[in-house]
Formats: C-alpha cells, sequence, structure tokens
C-alpha cells in the first residue's frame, strides 16, 4: 500500500510538472502571438510612412510643375 501510494504520489508531482510545462508553453504562444502582432503593425505603419512619402514626393514634383508652368507663362 505504501508503495502505492508513493506511486501515486509521484505521479501526481508528474503530473503538476507537466501541467506547468504546459502553462508556461502557452504563455510563451501568447507572448509569440503579440510579438508578431506587434511585429505586423510595425510593418503596417512602415507602410503607411512610404505611402506618405509617396504623397509628399508626389506633391512636390506637383508643385515643381507648377513653378516650371508659371515660369514658361511669364516667359
Amino acid at each position: 500500500t505504501r508503495s502505492i501510494e508513493a506511486s501515486t504520489e509521484a505521479t501526481k508531482t508528474d503530473t503538476d510538472v507537466t501541467r506547468s510545462i504546459e502553462a508556461s508553453t502557452e504563455a510563451t504562444k501568447t507572448d509569440t502571438d503579440v510579438t508578431r502582432s506587434i511585429e505586423a503593425s510595425t510593418e503596417a505603419t512602415k507602410t503607411d510612412t512610404d505611402v506618405t512619402r509617396s504623397i509628399e514626393a508626389s506633391t512636390e514634383a506637383t508643385k515643381t510643375d507648377t513653378e516650371v508652368t508659371r515660369s514658361i507663362e511669364a516667359s
């Protein structure tokens, strides 16, 4: 009986350790998901920044075209 009880206690400990590892793994998965989400958000921000720069560059080009047109008209 004592041997069986000791074995049962050891099994409970193993089960607790397994549950602890599983919980830790789940927490790591969550951290990884959060990291991926942040990375995706950062990428989206980079894209927005690139689009903004492109619009700004296009606006600058339009300003230059307008100035050239005015110069030609004045001439």
